[in-house]
């Protein structure tokens, strides 16, 4: 039943921007956020934004059970929020940031690629990533 009192809690609007973007494990490494790889460990997903807002994202993807299992296997002992190196096409450029999955739908339709949605956190960025990050919602916002 719809509660027509329900107020959205989120901070920031969500745009419905379709953007590619790559998903690494990070393992829990320290990092330096201006280090310029995906340090991830295994494998990338990679897949499209849903929606994007300032400090989050919604992520589309189709990966395979090798990714699969490289990821959301390991979130069976370590709880289900993990840290995510990320790196998403913006305007032609790399926009690189340490994240987190705060939640996450996996689908196994019978065949592969299984089917993905996940909500992702973004944490840091290095300060040239954060000034086109910031450059592009000011665009959106007009």
């Amino acid at each position: 039943m719809f509660d027509k009192g329900f107020q959205e809690r989120r901070k920031h609007p969500r745009y419905p921007v379709s953007l590619n973007v790559s998903i690494a494990l990070s393992g829990g490494r320290k990092q330096s956020v201006d280090d310029r790889r995906i340090s991830g460990i295994g494998r990338n997903i990679s897949g499209r934004t849903g929606d994007i807002s300032f400090e989050g994202l919604l992520v589309k993807a189709n990966p395979l059970h090798a990714d699969v299992s490289s990821f959301f296997m390991k979130t069976q002992t370590e709880g289900r929020t993990f840290l995510v190196d990320l790196e998403i096409e913006l305007d032609g450029k790399m926009i690189r940031a340490e994240a987190q999955i705060r939640w996450f739908k996996l689908w196994y339709t019978g065949q592969e690629p299984y089917q993905l949605e996940a909500g992702v956190f973004l944490k840091r960025m290095d300060s040239e990533s954060r000034e086109s990050w910031d450059e592009y919602f000011k665009k959106l916002k007009s």
